[in-house]
């Protein structure tokens, strides 16, 4: 469970709410390029039936700090990412759910009418190209606590997905991504709960992909016109705290798995 109280702080306060490093970036559209150039995608090889490809999944997104990648069409590079940082600084502290697209490549998620947020999608939305994506991470839902003068402090949730401490369930992140130079669209289906003030977690319950590049898909969407699509084996999600390179989150699950152990190894408990 994420709390805005959480003594991940003192190790977060030079953190900032919603933004990763350039370095992160860099490393992630490095090894995005090499992937694509090599035509490397289960589901998106030149010449194959147009189709949606759905992903199940049952994800419980609660680390402090923690960032769940998801690969859409499952070639082993990350395409977007939630993430639930803590931060603190001298005017207050936040928790927040941020979604991190890969910008360097041009990914993006859909933003909320007013362009502060990300947007939480209601299912059968359309997402298209008429969306307003924004190629960087952003926040989605928070809870802020601000101090004014010496003694006063205020707080509250912001965000769609907090949805003023209701919280949402089912609803939509809207994605665009690059296959092979081309930009396809997707969603991801998210919950944001809340247990309590300054407290929450996320679920991650599926996402799905278009495989004809440019081509609009609703929110919710697993099959096409014709009732075909296609269902993608459930993969395992699991959160890397200490954020790795980038370089070993799009090499993929068994990479990421010896970065874990090694750093399990360097940190005994």
């Amino acid at each position: 469970m994420i709390r805005s109280d959480s003594p991940a702080q003192e190790s977060t306060k030079t953190r900032t709410t919603a933004r990763l490093s350039g370095k992160l970036d860099k490393h992630l559209a490095m090894y995005a390029a090499a992937a694509t150039a090599a035509g490397v995608g289960l589901f998106s090889a030149p010449g194959a039936q147009a189709e949606i490809v759905y992903t199940p999944t049952h994800v419980k997104m609660d680390q402090v700090n923690g960032f769940y990648p998801i690969d859409f069409d499952n070639n082993g590079v990350v395409d977007v990412g939630i993430w639930l940082p803590v931060g603190c600084s001298s005017g207050g502290c936040a928790v927040a759910m941020s979604a991190y697209p890969n910008s360097q490549v041009g990914n993006g998620v859909v933003l909320a009418h007013s362009q502060n947020f990300v947007k939480a999608m209601f299912g059968g939305s359309e997402i298209n190209q008429h969306r307003r994506f924004l190629a960087r991470d952003w926040i989605m839902g928070a809870f802020e606590t601000h101090r004014i003068g010496t003694n006063t402090v205020t707080s509250g949730w912001v965000g769609p997905w907090a949805n003023g401490g209701n919280g949402v369930r089912g609803r939509y992140l809207g994605v665009k991504f690059a296959i092979n130079g081309v930009f396809h669209y997707g969603w991801a289906r998210i919950s944001f709960v809340v247990t309590g003030k300054g407290q929450f977690y996320g679920v991650l319950s599926g996402y799905a992909y278009e495989t004809v590049p440019n081509q609009p898909l609703k929110a919710g969407q697993t099959k096409g016109a014709d009732g075909s699509g296609k269902t993608a084996p459930t993969p395992v999600i699991t959160p890397t705290i200490e954020r790795p390179t980038l370089g070993h989150l799009a090499a993929g699950s068994r990479a990421l798995s010896r970065w874990r152990t090694q750093r399990s190894a360097e940190n005994p408990q």
